[in-house]
């Protein structure tokens, strides 16, 4: 989200482009999030929050690369629209994931814990930003492809059951009970 106004001084000299240009860019990541949301909760509702979360992740990671390339701010802007609604549809499932699958009394405290890491971004970004544009003319290009690194999350992503909640509600016992008893034999041998 923040990889925009980091990047758009350079985009508005690179580009020759004005104020009202920025906002419309600015707006783009968001308006993706708007579909993100809605098109990423019912797809985890119909296929599971698993195939939600991955394939998101690996839209809007593959998304930010290809806007490393963008010829012109057109392109750059149906980038952030597509990256936009990986995004959400990301955040969105997995604040779903998470509620389905910690104990209620320990869901606040993950939750938090999660979007801080998120939150963390930011100055990251910030700091990245800060000694990578002013290298000149197209550095800006490589925020992006940083931006990308959140394609790791796919390995955490395979590493995690589905939920439980969900398998259950679809009368997925088996699946259901085999996840639950990893489970427990994991948190037993801790």
């Amino acid at each position: 989200l923040a990889l925009f106004g980091y990047t758009a001084p350079s985009l508005r000299e690179e580009w020759g482009l004005s104020v009202g240009d920025l906002s419309i860019g600015t707006a783009s990541t968001f308006v993706g999030m708007l579909f993100g949301a809605v098109i990423g909760g019912r797809l985890a509702d119909r296929i599971g929050r698993r195939p939600v979360m991955f394939g998101a992740v690996l839209i809007y990671s593959v998304v930010s690369i290809v806007t490393a390339f963008s010829p012109d701010y057109l392109f750059l802007i149906i980038c952030r629209v597509i990256t936009g609604l990986g995004l959400q549809a990301m955040l969105a499932t997995l604040m779903v994931y998470l509620g389905e699958n910690f104990p209620q009394d320990k869901r606040g405290r993950y939750v938090s814990i999660v979007l801080w890491g998120g939150l963390f971004a930011v100055p990251g970004i910030a700091f990245l930003a800060s000694v990578i544009v002013p290298l000149g003319p197209g550095a800006w290009r490589w925020l992006y492809v940083i931006g990308a690194a959140g394609g790791l999350g796919l390995l955490a992503i395979r590493a995690v059951p589905e939920s439980v909640r969900w398998l259950a509600a679809r009368g997925r016992e088996e699946e259901t009970e085999r996840i639950v008893e990893k489970l427990e034999r994991e948190a037993l041998a801790k």
